[in-house]
């Protein structure tokens, strides 16, 4: 099961740095230290609203950190030298999947199915303990929340595919998910019944509208969402 979590992690990786300007990012990001948005854009000849989707997408895929303070917002990569090998490897080619694997080692990197079983389980303490680690290594509470969020969108629908009396080869074909998401994915949502499901989906959304207008930080909406689920 190891094996299968890092090739997906790979994966992440290879799609996210096959973009010539994420790409580019990475090795500036390598190169010059931390950046803030406005420097970034200027030396990857980039807008800014441009720039700021890639560096959501290297958020997303764990790949950079980022620190705010006050209206500034630095970036920097998170495992420097791992991917500083992958890039100095391939010199702009394609990377595949068998480069992450030669030279990345894996990472203890965040994972969320692990929260999730401690909120499906009503063990809020493990659930913020986790949470809180998580944050202490570096990822990014809006990281974390996206991610939460995604992954109880994929529980909805894998369970409303279940109740409809499908076999995990059916919901696999059907959800489109990546076989190891849809393996987790599939056992879990055992331990919720839809309404449920239905519920905190919704509530997600509530907080995550809340987020986007300022009105809770997002280290505040990872507590507020333990307890309320």
């Amino acid at each position: 099961m190891k094996v299968v979590e890092r090739r997906f992690r790979g994966s992440i990786i290879c799609r996210v740095l096959g973009y010539p300007i994420t790409y580019g990012i990475v090795k500036l990001l390598l190169e010059k230290g931390k950046m803030d948005l406005e420097s970034i854009a200027k030396y990857v000849k980039r807008s800014k609203a441009a720039v700021c989707f890639q560096l959501t997408k290297l958020r997303l895929a764990n790949v950079i950190r980022y620190e705010r303070k006050g209206k500034k917002t630095t970036y920097w990569v998170k495992y420097p030298n791992e991917i500083k090998k992958l890039v100095a490897f391939k010199r702009n080619k394609k990377i595949n999947l068998n480069d992450v694997g030669l030279l990345i080692k894996p990472k203890i990197e965040t994972d969320i199915f692990k929260t999730i079983d401690a909120l499906a389980s009503g063990n809020r303490k493990q659930a913020l303990l986790l949470f809180h680690k998580h944050l202490q290594n570096g990822d990014s509470p809006f990281y974390l929340f996206a991610m939460i969020a995604f992954q109880f969108r994929n529980l909805l629908i894998v369970k409303h595919l279940i109740e409809k009396g499908y076999d995990f080869n059916s919901v696999l074909e059907r959800s489109k998910l990546h076989p190891y998401v849809a393996r987790k994915t599939y056992w879990y949502a055992k331990n919720f019944e839809i309404k449920e499901l239905k519920r905190i989906y919704q509530r997600l959304f509530e907080i995550d509208l809340k987020i986007k207008k300022g009105q809770i930080p997002p280290k505040v909406a990872l507590d507020l969402l333990v307890f309320e689920i």
